[in-house]
């Protein structure tokens, strides 16, 4: 039943699903790099030996960031997508 109240929310919200995958997408790269970033932090030196996960876990966020589009250019590919709907 809440999967009903959802998509009527959806579809009679002013966004669409697209945009609210864009957003997740972006969002969820950044924590991840941020994350990554900070526990690089927290363990120094060791952080960049591969004998430590962390320098793997590293690697793989700061390679999302790049990957599947730049977060940057998503970021830009939405505002652009808002302007063009909804004539700010």
């Amino acid at each position: 039943m809440d999967y009903v109240y959802t998509k009527v929310f959806v579809e009679q919200s002013f966004t669409s699903p697209p945009r609210y995958a864009k957003a997740a997408q972006v969002y969820a790269k950044k924590i991840a790099f941020e994350v990554a970033h900070d526990a690089l932090q927290i363990f120094g030196a060791y952080g960049l030996s591969r004998e430590f996960i962390i320098e793997k876990l590293f690697r793989d966020a700061r390679a999302l960031l790049i990957e599947d589009g730049t977060v940057e250019a998503l970021s830009l590919d939405a505002a652009d997508d808002i302007i063009l709907n909804y004539s700010l």
